[in-house]
């Protein structure tokens, strides 16, 4: 009987919930007064797969009466999430956890603030619909397998000035021939860095090409109008907007932008 019992035990669906709060359909865990973003539940090998479509992920949310801030994208939060679109985050978040966005095919837009230190290992595998992303310079720790499997990838907008080393899989199996765009005066650096150096095409930014295409033009101001009223375009190279190297992008890097357009 109890060899029956304990088989019975065995076949029991392993299903647990692995959120604390549910805010404007994003799953958060809540620790030391900060929101992770988080999955609904866990199964039997299968996480739940919640997210589809535009998703915005906000810099606070209501618990229990009181504002916690969001602070991070928890691992395998989006794991396996195909329908998912875009995902907009919040300057709060500090991190992107482990396999956070693994293998969602169809992203193909995600911001990185200038506020996160850390991606983890696998966050973006085998998102094979990014055709680019920017990697802002408070990032200091890059994972292995990062952006692995991103085939898709054609453009590395790398903001880090100063750049640490990489395992060479953070970027395993990404187009042969993609471009790594990186800050003025570091190109030798990152030639001489570990994980960076495989890139065959680095190119330094220019000041005032927002958006990375290796010319400063209207295109680039209109760009910086929209980052400007919180509709940053697909592709945006914060260091190249800030005209005036006070790290803000604002309406004086516009007037910048224009008088060295209209001098050429």
């Amino acid at each position: 009987m109890k060899k029956l019992l304990f088989l019975f035990v065995m076949f029991i669906p392993l299903m647990a919930n692995a959120y604390d709060v549910l805010f404007n359909d994003i799953y958060y865990d809540i620790n030391n007064g900060t929101a992770t973003v988080t999955y609904s539940y866990y199964d039997n090998d299968r996480f739940a797969k919640d997210y589809s479509g535009d998703v915005v992920i906000p810099n606070k949310i209501t618990y229990q009466g009181n504002e916690i801030p969001v602070t991070s994208i928890g691992q395998y939060a989006f794991i396996g999430c195909s329908d998912l679109t875009t995902v907009t985050i919040p300057e709060s978040v500090t991190s992107i956890g482990q396999n956070a966005f693994l293998s969602c095919s169809r992203l193909t837009s995600i911001n990185i603030p200038n506020s996160v230190t850390s991606i983890g290992q696998s966050a973006f595998n085998g998102c094979s619909g990014l055709t680019s992303v920017t990697i802002p310079n408070s990032v200091t720790s890059i994972s292995e397998y990062a952006f692995s499997g991103c085939n898709g990838l054609f453009s590395i907008f790398s903001e880090i000035e100063n750049p640490f080393n990489i395992r060479g899989d953070v970027f395993y199996n990404i187009p042969a021939d993609a471009k790594l765009i990186v800050p003025q005066n570091t190109k030798e650096v990152y030639q001489a860095t570990d994980g960076w150096s495989q890139f065959t095409d680095i190119v330094e930014v220019k000041d005032g090409d927002a958006n990375g295409d290796e010319k400063v033009n209207q295109k680039d101001v209109d760009d910086v109008g929209c980052y400007i009223i919180g509709n940053a375009p697909t592709v945006f190279v914060r260091n190249a907007a800030d005209m005036n190297g006070d790290g803000e992008v604002n309406v004086a890097d516009i007037v910048l932008m224009l008088i060295n357009i209209n001098q050429k």
